[in-house]
């Protein structure tokens, strides 16, 4: 019988090198999952606020008031006067606002709607910029997750009823179409959506340079067409503005906020406070962006876009917060610069583990020194709504016409009176060095306090604000009936902004 051999040593199977690139779809899918953690905070607070029946910023109450004169069909540029003066903005958010506002009714809901809609806008057209720029789609969104972290920095200003968030929606649209689009159509949409942007915040003509010229520089067609439709919409629709408004248009849009003086030396503790301090790794990201544009492998167009949005941003977004009155909303613009070239350096780290691992201990480092808290100070409470329908009842009870110094809104909502001037607007008016109108809009308002033509003002810590003459005489002919709320309740106050809200009744004085 044959015997069957068998080997004396049996071969191990070989093992095969341990490859590092599988690891990569998981550090991508950790990015990404880490990434959704401050958009969906970010979107639960906005969720909570946007249907708060009162303010949540003093000057929302303005913003009802020029979205009701719209609706009721009536200029919004005029000679300032007690019925109303606006506020130094374009006009196309509250054109908006009230478009939502023919459809869920006049209230703070409509124009918070339309913030809420544009910040998740600006989150998403973000996200794809990064995405199609590197091909990386958890650096995509891993730039929205940056941009929502910076949510306590601009005061959580992203959800509330003001026009910074379509503004920087359409500014981000525009310069997404710049980069990407191909078509004459993308093109010249491009050109509108820049437009539209600067008929929203007047410092959207800085922010259109770096889109228009990139597109020139890529393609001097496309640019020439692309800054023709801009300048040609934003002076069709301001021409016709200017006509209607018999030269109100500019004064309010243009001449005021020209006047602003603007404390430059305070720069260097502005960009400690909001940029290097809270934000040094996005900030050594756009310098990361330059140096590698600047070697050459961008190109040209590609350096000049990415080096002057976030150069452009600043200087929009400085000249706004470091003016009288400034405040941190106007760094938003910035903000998203900084993310989207947070998000280039992120997309483009991801050839080897080692650099994954740094982009990851990176991106907690900066969400995690951007952590806020989500508690009574920025989410209204239950008493915050009880005291709103206090003072709706006092005001009611009051004899009228009622004057509420800072908010033609409750009145409206107490009372169905109509518009009145927002003390914000009178101030920016007052302050202005347009003697021949100040001073008539001094006296005028003078004159309307001695005739004690309203039987009720409703006084705020804005008085301080407006020219001594006015509160003097409110003093003088007024006397103080109550105070709304005690000094040491905090139901009320804004969540946002300037701690400002309705304090005391004053009622005329003697005969």
């Amino acid at each position: 019988m044959r015997s069957a051999t068998i080997p004396a040593v049996m071969s191990a199977p070989r093992s095969r090198p341990f490859d590092p690139g599988k690891l990569h779809p998981i550090f991508a899918a950790v990015l990404g999952v880490a990434a959704l953690v401050p958009i969906f905070r970010l979107l639960s607070v906005a969720f909570a606020r946007v249907g708060h029946p009162f303010e949540l910023e003093w000057m929302e109450s303005a913003v009802l008031d020029h979205i009701r004169i719209v609706l009721e069909g009536q200029p919004l540029y005029r000679e300032p006067s007690i019925e109303f003066a606006p506020l130094l903005y374009a006009p196309f958010y509250y054109y908006v606002s009230a478009l939502f506002a023919k459809i869920v009714g006049i209230g703070f809901f409509a124009p918070r709607l339309v913030s809420l809609l544009s910040i998740m806008g600006c989150l998403v057209v973000m996200a794809d910029w990064v995405r199609r720029e590197t091909g990386d789609w958890a650096a995509g969104l891993a730039t929205a997750g940056l941009f929502a972290a910076t949510y306590p920095l601009t005061g959580y200003w992203f959800d509330i009823a003001r026009a910074d968030s379509l503004f920087l929606l359409l500014v981000l649209s525009g310069y997404a179409l710049a980069r990407f689009g191909v078509s004459r159509t993308s093109v010249v949409l491009c050109g509108v959506l820049l437009a539209l942007a600067t008929l929203t915040k007047q410092v959207g003509l800085v922010l259109a340079v770096p889109p228009l010229v990139y597109r020139v520089v890529r393609s001097w067609r496309s640019g020439a067409l692309a800054s023709a439709v801009f300048f040609g919409v934003l002076a069709a629709i301001s021409g016709w503005l200017e006509a209607s408004s018999h030269g109100w248009f500019s004064f309010y849009v243009l001449r005021v906020p020209m006047q602003h003086d603007v404390a430059w030396n305070n720069l260097p503790d502005a960009f400690k406070t909001y940029l290097w301090s809270p934000v040094a790794p996005m900030v050594l990201c756009v310098l990361a962006v330059a140096v590698r544009a600047v070697v050459g492998r961008a190109g040209i167009g590609g350096w000049l876009l990415y080096a002057l949005f976030p150069l452009m941003a600043l200087d929009a977004s400085m000249s706004s917060l470091l003016k009288v009155g400034g405040y941190p909303n106007g760094l938003m613009p910035t903000y998203a610069a900084l993310a989207v070239s947070s998000g280039l350096v992120m997309g483009k780290l991801r050839s080897t583990l080692g650099k994954r691992l740094l982009v990851l201990a990176v991106f907690a480092l900066q969400i995690g020194q951007l952590w806020y808290e989500r508690g009574p100070r920025i989410l209204p409470s239950r008493a915050d709504v009880e005291a709103g329908r206090h003072l709706l009842a006092v005001v009611a009870a009051s004899p009228g016409p009622v004057w509420v110094m800072s908010s033609g809104y409750y009145p409206y909502a107490a009372r169905n009176a109509p518009v009145m001037a927002h003390a914000m607007g009178l101030v920016d008016i007052l302050r202005s060095k347009d003697g021949r109108v100040t001073q008539k809009l001094e006296q005028h308002l003078v004159d309307v306090i001695r005739s004690k033509r309203f039987r009720t003002i409703v006084v705020d810590r804005a008085w301080g604000f407006l020219p001594s003459p006015i509160p003097e005489e409110i003093q003088a002919r007024y006397r103080l009936k109550e105070r709304i709320f005690r000094q040491d309740d905090r139901a009320l106050w804004p969540k946002v902004g300037a701690d400002v809200r309705p304090d005391e009744l004053w009622t005329p004085a003697g005969p």
